[in-house]
């Protein structure tokens, strides 16, 4: 019996590093620590974002979230849309394994990509979440990759380009900005 206590702490002792690790990561140029968007006050603004630029229609329309972590964002507006699909990019395999093991109690169908998001091309027609350094959101935009898209970005700007509009919403993060890359 004490091995089995032992067996479990052990187990809880590396899930508590690993967080630990995780979400204290000190920041470097192209990453950020794992801090969750305020569903609260984000989600339904992202509601308002949605019926304002797709008039709720989005069945055409992928959702990416960059830099998802557990994926709850995509959690949040799956059972609230039908998007022809959607994809939570997440550079650590672990978070990934996690959130996939999380995933299969939501019952929605998230595609968990893993990549750096500096390495993934998102889908045409994407409405593409962030929630990121405004450093690799810039790297991101001179590589290209919201092109044809619309980029909504919680708190962070894209350095020396104006927002197609700017939502102040209640909570420490105050911002969100909006980016509409797609062709008119």
């Amino acid at each position: 019996m004490a091995s089995i206590w032992i067996a479990i702490s052990l187990g809880l002792l590396v899930f508590i590093i690993m967080l630990f690790k995780y979400v204290w990561h000190a920041n470097s140029g192209d990453h950020i620590g794992y801090l969750a968007s305020n569903l609260k006050n984000v989600g339904p603004a992202l509601e308002r974002i949605i019926e304002k630029y797709y008039k709720g229609k989005v069945e055409n329309v992928n959702l990416v979230e960059s830099g998802a972590g557990f994926a709850n964002l995509s959690n949040y507006l799956s059972k609230k849309y039908n998007w022809k699909e959607i994809i939570a990019v997440e550079d650590e395999p672990r978070i990934i394994k996690l959130a996939q093991f999380k995933q299969r109690f939501r019952k929605s169908k998230i595609n968990f990509v893993q990549s750096n998001v500096l390495d993934f091309q998102n889908p045409e027609s994407s409405l593409v979440y962030c929630y990121l350094l405004s450093t690799i959101l810039t790297k991101m935009n001179a590589k290209k990759l919201f092109n044809n898209c619309l980029l909504v970005s919680l708190s962070f700007k894209i350095k020396d380009l104006e927002p197609t509009e700017t939502i102040e919403i209640p909570g420490f993060q105050k911002y969100i900005f909006v980016y509409d890359f797609r062709k008119n």
